[in-house]
């Protein structure tokens, strides 16, 4: 359902509506298009589309952030480029998953390595002073690792992560 907040209509979810984002998230980590199936570049690229979408809204997210949580604008802009960065690093860090790590062990007969794989769905909940960019910090490297998340940001300032 929805509510008014800040002169902004926000979704308000009870236990059936987090029943049912659970749901989701469980159903697209094992999926066929995230999760264990798709490599850390494929990973990668997504969340640089989502870094260029985002800065290409910065001035929409900037005033949403100012209007949400009351942070002056020249501070909530600085936020948002903070954001944008974040996609990209874990981005970034995404593509390298895709390399597995050989361990050596003291007998040959024997081989280690370490496989990367995506846990499952992350649950992330957000503070009010920082919606956008704690939401983005947790759920970047989530989906970086090929997790999914249900995100639950402060009944504080809920606008922003409409």
């Amino acid at each position: 359902y929805q509510r008014r907040v800040h002169g902004f209509d926000c979704a308000s979810a009870g236990p059936a509506d987090v029943d049912a984002a659970v749901a989701a998230a469980r159903a697209a980590v094992t999926g066929p298009e995230w999760g264990k199936r798709t490599t850390g570049a494929a990973r990668g690229a997504q969340l640089l589309r989502i870094a260029a979408e985002l800065e290409q809204r910065q001035d929409e997210f900037t005033k949403l952030e100012t209007a949400d949580m009351g942070k002056p604008l020249k501070e909530a802009a600085v936020d948002v480029a903070d954001s944008v960065a974040c996609f990209r690093y874990y981005a970034t860090l995404a593509e390298e998953l895709d390399d597995d790590e050989n361990i050596p062990l003291p007998d040959s007969e024997y081989r280690g390595r370490v496989v990367r794989e995506p846990l499952g769905v992350v649950a992330a909940i957000t503070p009010w002073n920082y919606p956008l960019l704690m939401a983005v910090q947790k759920v970047s490297a989530a989906l970086a690792a090929g997790c999914s998340v249900v995100l639950k940001p402060s009944e504080l300032a809920p606008c922003t992560l409409r």
